[in-house]
C-alpha cells in the first residue's frame, strides 16, 4: 500500500528562498529512505506556500 505525504510550509516575509533552498535539501535524503517511491517540491515563486509532497511504500499499512 502507498502512502503519499503532503505538507504544508509558509515562509516569513522575505524568506521564501531560504525556505525553497531548505526544501530543496530534503529531497534527496528522503529519496534514500526505505520505501520513498519519489518527492516533488511544488514551489510557487509568487507566494510564501511551499508543499513537498512524498509518496512511500508501505507494506505494514
Amino acid at each position: 500500500m502507498s502512502l503519499t505525504l503532503i505538507a504544508e510550509y509558509l515562509a516569513a516575509p522575505g524568506q521564501e528562498d531560504r525556505l525553497s533552498t531548505a526544501l530543496e535539501a530534503m529531497i534527496e535524503p528522503s529519496l534514500e529512505e526505505p520505501g520513498c517511491r519519489w518527492v516533488r517540491a511544488v514551489l510557487p515563486s509568487t507566494t510564501s506556500r511551499r508543499l513537498p509532497v512524498e509518496s512511500k511504500e508501505h507494506s505494514d499499512l
